[in-house]
């Protein structure tokens, strides 16, 4: 038994480079021959024929006895290799670990595995890491992982496989539009004074100041508005608001509310909004605390003597106490008039006698008064 075997346009076919026969020329029954493709490409389209001659073998010198002939058309196509990019389940927000993944759905027998490769619209892929590509069953993975994710990864990512041998070659790819979030900013609302409470007639301000998280590494607008229970706003588009109060009340007792929006003109960045509300409460204004000390070492008539009142008031007050003294009919002591700023919250005025007599005992008294201006 002899086979020939003959490919598309009429030509003879035999072993050499991908395409091997095998068996054909025995008396083996079943009789076989294989054609068989190392690889099998488009441009092995076509009719392929077998024909099979039968020669007795006692009889060698007779010609083909008799002949059978069987053609079937071989039709190749490239392997379907369908990619796609698959992204993390987590927010895509700056400052969190993210990844996106390149997948390419292989065939079954394929010879050559496809070979992947990242690129991204800004020429370089810093700041992020390319694993190391892997298979898992037909599926052939690439990762691509921010650690962090920063605002400037914002953009498109492309991965691109190259399917090739030595005879053929061919590549596709699939992009992924990576849009990353801003985190929230922190909102904080304080008030001057390092914890010293809001007393009425007061000067004070409240502020509010927010902080972006350091992986927003490109520029960005920020919006803040700050608002008070009577009405009160400041906005801003810097660091801080600030409502400024000169004298507070205690009307503005109440809720402080800061929204702090941040946008940015890059397209692919997703701008966020935060807001805090605090409540102040402004207590009611105490009453001055007053001392009186003797400055002299002795009582005695003919000593010279100083009484010193010390008035104490919160800090911040934005009028003087009123400060006078009172003193017996027949006092010689002389009022200083001048009340001197001790400290920003402490005054003191003298009675001042040059030289004391008995005249001059009595009860003396020393007032402060506090006016609240509207």
């Amino acid at each position: 038994v002899e086979s020939t075997w003959t490919g598309p346009g009429g030509a003879v076919l035999s072993s050499d480079g991908r395409v091997s026969i095998s068996g054909g020329n025995d008396s083996t029954s079943p009789y076989m021959s294989v054609l068989m493709f190392s690889e099998l490409y488009p441009e092995d389209n076509g009719t392929y024929y077998c024909s099979v001659a039968v020669r007795p073998t006692d009889s060698p010198q007779i010609t083909t006895q008799s002949m059978v002939v069987k053609d079937f058309d071989l039709n190749v196509m490239r392997p379907p290799l369908p990619i796609g990019i698959v992204e993390d389940q987590t927010p895509a927000n700056a400052g969190v670990e993210y990844q996106l993944v390149c997948e390419v759905e292989a065939v079954e027998g394929l010879v050559y595995t496809p070979q992947l490769v990242w690129s991204n619209a800004h020429g370089d892929l810093d700041g992020v890491t390319i694993g190391s590509q892997e298979s898992m069953g037909n599926t052939i993975k690439l990762p691509l992982t921010f650690t962090p994710l920063n605002t400037s990864h914002g953009g498109s990512y492309t991965c691109t496989y190259t399917w090739s041998s030595g005879y053929m070659n061919y590549s596709n790819s699939s992009t992924h539009m990576l849009s990353v979030g801003i985190p929230p900013p922190s909102i904080t609302i304080s008030a001057d004074g390092l914890g010293m409470p809001l007393y009425q007639g007061t000067a004070r301000n409240l502020t509010c100041s927010h902080a972006v998280d350091p992986s927003v590494d490109t520029s960005y607008t920020a919006d803040v508005t700050f608002t008070g229970p009577s009405g009160n706003e400041d906005h801003s588009t810097g660091r801080f608001a600030i409502i400024n109060f000169s004298p507070i009340d205690t009307t503005d007792t109440g809720n402080y509310t800061c929204i702090v929006s941040i946008t940015s003109e890059n397209q692919f960045i997703n701008g966020v909004s935060n807001m805090v509300t605090r409540i102040f409460t402004v207590k009611a204004l105490p009453p001055p605390t007053v001392n009186i000390s003797d400055t002299s070492e002795s009582n005695r008539p003919g000593a010279q003597l100083h009484l010193v009142c010390t008035v104490t008031v919160p800090k911040a007050l934005v009028a003087a106490p009123n400060i006078s003294w009172s003193s017996p009919s027949g006092s010689s002591g002389r009022d200083e008039m001048e009340g001197v700023m001790a400290s920003s919250n402490v005054m003191s005025r003298s009675m001042a006698f040059t030289s004391i007599n008995t005249s001059d005992a009595g009860v003396y008294q020393c007032n402060a008064v506090i006016s609240i201006p509207e």
